[in-house]
């Protein structure tokens, strides 16, 4: 583990062992911390990189049942023009419960699959 997050074993080490004297309550923590979460000894340890990303954007263009954008009045859709996912807006209020934004996703991206291609056929 060492070699791969690039310090010397020696400081790797001594990190662990300070964090478990702290877990332990046997010496303070660097940190301050005071809770410790899946304290381990066992060996090997292993390393992951974890970035920042954009879990959820709430908002978006208004829809109306059918997955069509409508206007400013909310009754006017606005031809041809459909959204479904996290582009649209209003589905949830205030706040989503977790998963349910797949609702946006799958419900309304049918809906508005279904009405584009009817559209399409219609002109044909």
């Amino acid at each position: 583990l060492a070699q791969v997050v690039g310090v010397p074993q020696s400081v790797l080490d001594a990190e662990f062992d300070s964090y478990l004297k702290a877990a332990r309550g046997l010496a303070a923590d660097a940190f301050g911390r005071t809770a410790f979460a899946n304290v381990t000894e066992l060996r090997p340890m292993f390393v992951l990189e974890v970035e920042p990303v954009v879990h959820y954007c709430m908002g978006g263009v208004q829809i109306n049942e059918h997955a069509e954008v409508v206007l400013g009045n909310h009754t006017t859709p606005v031809k041809g023009l459909y959204a479904a996912g996290e582009v649209s807006g209003g589905l949830h209020g205030g706040n989503r419960l977790g998963g349910n934004s797949l609702t946006e996703c799958v419900v309304f991206g049918r809906l508005a699959g279904q009405r584009a291609a009817a559209l399409v056929a219609s002109k044909y």
